[in-house]
């Protein structure tokens, strides 16, 4: 019995150890088994991720190799073995060189039974600063006038703070900003550009934003057109009425004023020397009101002399642009004299269509004549 029993410890001692060194040569951990790295920028590296790997095992552990996919890279320092209850560090650091997802891993080669021992390494290739909109096209844009503002969102899609040395743009277009010397990892700042031409031409220039990102420095284009805010016919010499029997109206001559402008205009008044007389359109009627972009209006000036003389004076209309106010020379000549006969039509613009028959009247004016009918056959 004695006997039987030695032999079943003995036995039960073999087991244990046999048992142990089977688990044993499973007893190698890699921490983490999986890296997701930040977003980070196209050309340039990550900081290092740790890998640690630990023989468990009561023998030394040979590695063969570690091997990370591109664009990750390692260095460590297991070299080629590590021996029992001992680590070491695997560094794993990622260099996207395109806008997108990646997939990688680590593999670990070695002698534990559990060989080779995967990481599953994963990031996103971003652009590391980036803006938008891509580029500002202002609208025309009145001369010595400064347009609304434009804003550009600036955004740091780097895993770590991007440091800012200088924004600017060339004139006449200027910014202001919200950047600051520094943008922290996925925070976002506003450039804002406006426009002020000083010339009737075409201006383009870049806003350029100069950083410690890889895609330094970021410019994105601006430009517009420097216009006359206000355009007016007659445009030089004004209006010469003639001669004009004193105390009669002239037939009006017309001012058509053209706001060329994104914005509306403003009207504040309207002035003319008593010997013409006028009427408008334009805002309110009266000299005041506003006129909205793009749009046209018109003034009627007629001439009236009260006298037998010469008269000259400006029609004068004052609005909210550079240039103001719009100065139309008037000039003209009272006379001694009556009317002569006139002749007065009804309708006065009659429209006929083909095969239509149309019937208007004639009154004469300063003769003895009595009005007229007549008609018209197309």
């Amino acid at each position: 019995m004695k006997s039987n029993r030695v032999c079943r410890a003995a036995l039960s001692v073999l087991f244990a150890l046999s048992l142990g060194c089977a688990l044993g040569a499973q007893n190698i951990s890699v921490s983490p088994k999986l890296i997701q790295f930040p977003n980070e920028g196209i050309g340039t590296t990550s900081n290092a991720h740790s890998i640690t790997v630990w023989n468990n095992q009561t023998g030394s552990l040979s590695i063969s190799s570690i091997a990370a996919t591109s664009p990750y890279a390692q260095t460590n320092n297991c070299g080629t073995g590590l021996a029992a209850n001992q680590q070491c560090t695997i560094n794993v650091t990622f260099s996207p060189s395109q806008l997108q997802f990646y997939s990688g891993s680590l593999t670990i080669t070695d002698s534990a039974s559990n060989s080779p021992q995967v990481v599953a390494l994963s990031g996103n290739g971003v652009i590391p600063v980036s803006y938008y909109p891509k580029q500002i096209l202002f609208p025309n844009q009145g001369i010595h006038s400064t347009s609304s503002p434009y804003a550009v969102t600036v955004t740091n899609n780097e895993s770590s703070t991007v440091n800012i040395s200088s924004i600017q743009v060339a004139a006449p277009f200027s910014q202001t900003n919200s950047c600051g010397t520094s943008l922290a990892s996925g925070a976002s700042c506003t450039v804002t550009v406006t426009f002020t031409p000083t010339a009737v031409q075409y201006y383009s220039a870049a806003v350029t934003i100069t950083d410690n990102g890889s895609n330094s420095p970021q410019q994105f284009p601006v430009s517009g057109n420097g216009i006359f805010p206000v355009k007016y016919t007659p445009v030089l010499g004004g209006f010469y009425f003639n001669h004009q029997i004193a105390n009669t109206s002239s037939t009006p001559q017309t001012v058509t004023i053209t706001n060329q402008q994104s914005t509306m205009l403003t009207f504040s008044g309207m002035s003319a020397p008593a010997a013409y007389p006028f009427s408008t359109n334009c805002g309110d009627g009266h000299g005041g009101g506003t006129l909205a972009a793009g749009a046209t209006c018109s003034v009627q000036v007629s001439f009236d002399p009260p006298g037998q003389t010469a008269y000259t004076g400006n029609l004068l209309v004052y609005e909210s642009a550079w240039g103001s106010p719009i100065t139309i020379p008037l000039q003209g000549t009272g006379i001694a004299g009556s009317p002569g006969p006139s002749i007065t039509v009804t309708p006065p613009t009659p429209c006929i269509q083909p095969s239509q028959t149309e019937q208007f009247g004639a009154n004469f004016i300063g003769t003895s004549s009595t009005p007229e009918i007549g008609r018209a056959h197309v």
